[in-house]
């Protein structure tokens, strides 16, 4: 049962019992009237035969729209006691039991490469009669995204080209992948450079997350290390904007220190121990080299870890949403409450 659903009937429900209570008693003619036709019927035809029966209903129109708004409330709201306000809420959503097979419909709908794919096929959501064709690209990280496309496409009339593999970043560069050269994402991003230019989209959306160990490159975060990660996604950007209208590279989501799952249950009586201070969550770093990378080849840096986080530490309760199904993946349900921000800084810097 949907939400709405679930509201419809309660103030169906309480509308009944509170016309039927202020009504005024009945007429012994009423009394012996036969018992016919719906509930709602009987109300109306109650309301019609008792005098008064009309300032009746109107008053508890009243108190209805008034208990509405309060039903309205408390399902948007978290359910937590009032003694403990940052208690894992009651109604968290996805429910906590659930929340680890919550994932994208890139996944459910086998439109996420596994690993050892090598040729990029996309699949298409949104308005496929669409005369505007967006551009998604990258890996797991990107493909969290999509729920949020989705709500910004139902919107603006977009059509989504879904192109995302395991493990394998856009950016033009060799990673490693249990330890040997990830053979199959050098191939697959090649296919997909394909793909792109095939489709010719009007906007590009490219992300991953940071961390991958790169070929030939001792340290992460290392000088050699961020050169390498800022050229091959500066090459990327720039393969990308020779088929496509407008380029936008996304920064990355935060990391948390533990596992949100494993950490809420052991900390249902405040959810805050699990945040994960900004700086620890996030390599500033990275992102000034994404940006970097963004100029250099005349494309857009959007810093979408600002909606994710926009205050320390990096919470992963907010209200009564989970923010992540792991350290570093959005639910569905939380990217489509971003969406919102997500295209006006989309449509701000990328159209």
């Amino acid at each position: 049962m949907t939400h709405g659903t679930g509201r419809a009937r309660w103030r169906l429900a309480l509308a009944s019992v509170l016309a039927l209570a202020l009504l005024p008693a009945p007429s012994s003619a009423a009394d012996g009237a036969p018992d016919t036709g719906s509930a709602l019927e009987r109300l109306g035809q109650a309301t019609a035969a008792v005098p008064g029966g009309a300032n009746a209903i109107a008053l508890a129109t009243t108190v209805l729209g008034l208990l509405g708004g309060a039903i309205d409330a408390i399902d948007e709201g978290p359910w937590v006691p009032a003694a403990h306000p940052h208690a894992l809420p009651l109604n968290l959503t996805p429910p906590l039991p659930d929340a680890a097979e919550t994932k994208s419909r890139a996944y459910t709908d086998g439109c996420h490469a596994l690993p050892n794919v090598r040729k990029a096929r996309p699949c298409s959501y949104g308005d496929r009669d669409s005369d505007f064709d967006v551009l998604l690209m990258g890996d797991s990280h990107a493909a969290m995204w999509l729920p949020a496309l989705e709500e910004i496409a139902d919107r603006r009339g977009w059509q989504i080209h879904l192109l995302t593999k395991s493990a394998c970043p856009p950016a033009r560069i060799s990673v490693l992948f249990r330890r040997k050269v990830y053979a199959a994402c050098d191939a697959w991003r090649r296919s997909a450079f394909k793909v792109a230019q095939r489709i010719k989209p009007d906007l590009a959306i490219v992300t991953s997350t940071v961390g991958y160990a790169i070929d030939g490159v001792r340290r992460r975060y290392s000088k050699p290390y961020l050169a390498a990660w800022r050229k091959g996604w500066s090459d990327t950007m720039r393969t990308l904007g020779r088929s496509a209208g407008e380029v936008v590279v996304l920064n990355d989501g935060p990391e948390w220190a533990t596992d949100p799952l494993r950490c809420l249950r052991r900390h249902a009586d405040d959810v805050r121990a699990c945040a994960t201070p900004r700086h620890e969550a996030m390599r500033e770093d990275v992102a000034r080299t994404l940006r970097r990378a963004a100029e250099a080849a005349d494309a857009t840096f959007v810093d979408s870890s600002e909606l994710i986080c926009p205050e320390d530490p990096c919470q992963v309760v907010d209200g009564r949403y989970l923010v992540a199904y792991d350290i570093s993946h959005l639910t569905p349900v939380y990217a489509r409450l971003l969406s919102e921000r997500l295209e006006a800084m989309l449509t701000d810097e990328g159209e």
